[in-house]
């Protein structure tokens, strides 16, 4: 037995705007088990392309269909008829704050923009990365690592470890996490002061400004995700322009208009090329760095 499920609708900008209508089928299985597969609207024109993208979600390919194309747009046109009650939920396919101000981290995480949990029953937002895969589309690696439900008590196990190792660089420390909640902010520092402070974390081999960065990112579950070391300043610009979860770069190389990208988050100013497409940044940069930002040698 098949039953059309929830409809998506996607809107995912990255130099293209794409428009994805996904519906969900739940297959009754003959253990009556419940199984939920994806497809586009568009691939309901032809059955080989519907059947492609539902053996995508399913993860196996085991998938098969006897109606002809027209039987079968026909049949999902009739049960979108019949199923005119179905809910909608607005895809995401990046993770960050959304348009109306929830942040979607990942596959089940939502929070109010008053840092209440969102069930996912309740949440008006679906994470795509993880049942469909298209252009534009973050895979399901690219989330943010968040243990739910949501607690307070890991933030003092983390201060508390980083207090006794970090010893006298504790409070520099500090003032490196509350500069990645303030990147976290970036949009907010543009619209309203028309630039928003880059924090630059200068120090020793060893004082721990890696520890840190890793520390500050870690509070949103981006340590992983958005860590990097030398990255272009093309690279830069463009995943600025992805999320306004903010880019942790450790001991970059400044060649090659490096500082260039930097003023230009500074001012919130756009980037844009011919073969690439236009670039809008959301949002910013935590940089640490043996050097100081006046030496020019790297």
């Amino acid at each position: 037995m098949w039953v059309l499920g929830t409809k998506v609708y996607s809107y995912i900008s990255g130099g293209t705007e794409y428009c994805y209508c996904l519906d969900s089928i739940n297959h009754k299985s003959n253990y009556c088990s419940y199984r939920v597969c994806y497809f586009t609207s568009e691939s309901t024109n032809r059955k080989s392309d519907f059947i492609r993208e539902l053996n995508a979600s399913y993860k196996q390919a085991c998938l098969q269909c006897s109606f002809s194309d027209k039987e079968l747009s026909e049949y999902i046109q009739f049960k979108k008829r019949k199923s005119v009650d179905l809910p909608v939920k607005y895809a995401v396919s990046n993770v960050g704050q959304q348009s109306d101000s929830v942040w979607v981290l990942g596959s089940g995480v939502y929070i109010s923009d008053e840092g209440e949990e969102i069930s996912a029953e309740q949440s008006k937002h679906v994470w795509i990365g993880n049942i469909y895969h298209g252009p534009g589309v973050a895979s399901s690696l690219d989330q943010c690592t968040i243990e739910l439900p949501l607690r307070t008590e890991p933030l003092a196990v983390l201060l508390l470890a980083l207090k006794q190792s970090m010893k006298h660089n504790f409070f520099p420390c500090l003032i490196t996490m509350a500069g990645s909640i303030m990147a976290l902010h970036y949009q907010q520092f543009i619209e309203k002061l028309k630039c928003c402070p880059i924090l630059f974390a200068y120090g020793k081999s060893g004082s721990g400004k890696t520890t840190a960065l890793l520390s500050g990112l870690s509070l949103f579950g981006a340590d992983n995700l958005r860590f990097f070391r030398g990255l272009s300043s093309a690279k830069v610009t463009q995943l600025c322009s992805i999320t306004n979860i903010p880019l942790g770069l450790d001991d970059p190389d400044t060649k090659g208009g490096f500082n260039k990208a930097i003023m230009d988050l500074f001012n919130g100013a756009k980037q844009g090329t011919i073969s690439r497409g236009e670039f809008k940044p959301k949002s910013t940069v935590v940089i640490t760095s043996n050097i100081t930002p006046f030496d020019q040698q790297r």
